[in-house]
């Protein structure tokens, strides 16, 4: 069996209490499952601590035999660690690696898409035109989009994002030390200008950045490793979205 993390005793009792219809923390609880991956390392040793052992003996003697069988018990918490896929522990308290704090960790649990080389990306172009077809406004931050080898599939992109919702204003940053763009770039942004609203923004989001951005109304965010236009040209560059809340 494959384990991913280990829980703090707080939190595993947490998790107890949550599944067998105790009264919980509810904010506590969206904080654990926001960061908690399937399935965590526990021991006979760790759930007589907080009082489940007998529970779980009694009531799910599969899941004890499992425990007991692994030989989990003695171990220290470095030998368990090693176990698990992401070796961490989730905890309330501490965020010194390993032990992540769900209160105010960095580590943040979100929806990506990875695509290899030639693999095609329409589902995540699908998904970022759902995400924006309600939007006022969005916020495109890729400091080649405008070059001349990219235009056409930014025009591309803009194109597709416009095709859902026609009232979307859109704002572009290059997010580069100079904001100077070539004759080139403003003759892409004065034809994109053709069919849809495109204004720079004025206050830099994302200055200095290398990652690309899409910002959807100041409350989610879209990240890209490659540019924009790796989203419609697969055969040069894996890329990474990621779909986050702000």
């Amino acid at each position: 069996m494959n384990y991913s993390l280990l829980l703090d005793d707080n939190l595993l009792k947490l998790y107890y209490d949550f599944k067998t219809g105790k009264t919980v923390d509810v904010y506590l609880v969206q904080k654990f499952f926001s960061l908690y991956q399937p399935t965590f390392l526990t021991t006979k040793a760790q759930l007589e601590r907080i009082n489940y052992w007998d529970k779980i003996s009694t009531e799910d003697s599969s899941v004890a035999s499992q425990i007991l069988a692994s030989n989990f018990d003695g171990k220290s918490e470095k030998d368990l660690l090693d176990l698990t896929d992401y070796k961490i522990k989730l905890t309330t308290n501490n965020d010194i690696f390993p032990c992540v704090n769900i209160n105010e960790s960095k580590l943040k649990k979100n929806y990506s898409m990875f695509f290899n080389i030639r693999e095609d990306r329409n589902n995540a172009i699908e998904m970022i035109k759902s995400l924006c077809a309600s939007a006022k406004q969005v916020v495109v931050c890729d400091r080649y989009m405008f070059l001349p080898k990219n235009a056409k599939l930014t025009k591309s992109f803009f194109k597709d994002l416009r095709k859902n919702n026609p009232n979307i204003t859109f704002y572009y940053e290059i997010c580069k030390d100079t904001q100077h763009l070539c004759p080139e770039e403003q003759a892409c942004i004065s034809d994109i200008r053709r069919s849809c609203s495109l204004t720079k923004c004025k206050k830099l989001i994302y200055k200095n950045s290398h990652d690309r951005y899409i910002e959807i109304d100041g409350k989610f965010e879209i990240v890209l490793s490659s540019g924009i236009e790796g989203l419609y040209n697969s055969s040069t560059k894996e890329i990474t979205v990621i779909y986050r809340k702000k």
